[in-house]
């Protein structure tokens, strides 16, 4: 499986991409090198739409005696600033270690922590290395897999 980057973001985008359009939205996925925006999610009966930044790692989780268990994802802080709009949400992908080595069937799926924009910075920890978005256990837990806030902006 990748181990180049830029593999493990499009299989980031790609997942998220089928679960969006499993839940019956339409999803558009920007051009290569657009910046800040991956996807478009419509909602075609309501008209409504959701712009979305994914975020992947092969395994954001991290067990720390300092922090305890925390996951983090390369976000520039640009990408923060840019991303201020009521509908757009951050998708932090962790592939959990299964595209790590090229014998892994990616049996397991992934885990998907969806954050409004307006949210991401107070979720970041306070800690968080430059370029770092660093989230903790307690806060993971309250996005995760949270596909209901897709829903609410789109319904």
């Amino acid at each position: 499986m990748p181990k180049d980057r830029a593999l493990v973001g499009a299989a980031g985008v790609h997942y998220l991409a089928f679960q969006l359009s499993a839940r019956g939205y339409a999803v558009g996925l920007t051009a290569p090198g657009v910046k800040y925006v991956d996807h478009l999610a419509t909602n075609t009966s309501t008209g409504k739409s959701v712009a979305l930044q994914v975020k992947t790692m092969t395994k954001a989780r991290v067990s720390s005696k300092k922090y305890g268990d925390y996951w983090k994802w390369w976000l520039k802080e640009n990408a923060m600033a840019s991303a201020k709009g009521v509908d757009f949400l951050f998708a932090f992908v962790d592939f959990k270690g299964e595209l790590a080595d090229q014998q892994s069937d990616a049996t397991e799926l992934p885990d998907v922590f969806l954050i409004p924009a307006k949210r991401v910075r107070s979720a970041r920890m306070p800690d968080s290395a430059s370029g770092w978005f660093c989230l903790a256990h307690n806060t993971a837990m309250k996005y995760l897999n949270s596909w209901d806030q897709v829903d609410a902006l789109l319904s």
